[in-house]
């Protein structure tokens, strides 16, 4: 019985060109092309986070204080995190800026800055075009606290409304005469209008006694013996 042997079929180089072509497209994460359409998506949507507080001296060098950093919380110009997108558009970053502290638009444009140590403030010194969100995503800052400072002008620390910082006022309606009265106008209103005064809890101080008190205390406390008395 004769064995026919069969032969083999030659695989030309354009086929395994084809081949290879078909693997990477399966394995795409992987590949060039995968690398190319992160960074475009990264460009186009992808938003990086930051913290930023606005300085109201244009000649301050130093970080402030807390006192400080209440009275800039009351004039809308206190911590907060800002989320922008990725780009390198100079314009947008101001615009996004100006948009939170909307008090910082009119005073002559604005720089960076860090804190360097606990008391100092330093420069951030920003590109030729301008500072954009993706030149503060390469600073690699953190959670760290970047300073907004004014350049020209000084900005006005008076306290904000509660309509002027969250566009709309919330309202609660008094039980005493049917009125919508916003809520932090509700305890002046009725002590006002009603002649009722609503009690204040204070916050109980803690009383530390030395340890010694206790000692000096339970020494006396003790009975005189015998051999005490005169």
């Amino acid at each position: 019985m004769s064995t026919r042997l069969t032969p083999r079929r030659r695989v030309s180089r354009q086929h395994v060109v084809i081949r290879v072509g078909e693997l990477r497209k399966i394995f795409l994460p992987y590949g060039k092309k995968s690398r190319k359409t992160a960074t475009s998506t990264i460009a186009s949507g992808q938003k990086s986070n930051h913290r930023f507080l606005c300085l109201a001296d244009s000649s301050q060098t130093t970080v402030p204080d807390r006192h400080l950093k209440k009275k800039l919380h009351e004039a809308g110009l206190g911590e907060k995190k800002i989320a922008l997108y990725k780009n390198d558009d100079p314009d947008y970053f101001k615009r996004e800026i100006e948009l939170n502290y909307e008090k910082l638009s009119g005073c002559g444009s604005f720089d960076l800055h860090k804190a360097i140590g606990r008391t100092n403030l330093e420069i951030i010194k920003a590109p030729k075009n301008g500072y954009t969100s993706n030149f503060l995503s390469t600073c690699y800052f953190g959670q760290a606290i970047i300073y907004i400072k004014p350049l020209q002008r000084n900005i006005d620390t008076s306290p904000i409304t509660s309509q002027e910082s969250d566009g709309e006022c919330h309202t609660e309606i008094c039980l005493d005469c049917g009125e919508d009265v916003p809520i932090n106008n509700i305890r002046m209103h009725i002590e006002e209008k009603h002649g009722e005064e609503l009690p204040v809890v204070k916050k109980k101080r803690r009383v530390t006694v030395p340890i010694c008190n206790f000692a000096c205390i339970a020494e006396d406390s003790k009975p005189f013996s015998d051999d005490n008395e005169v």
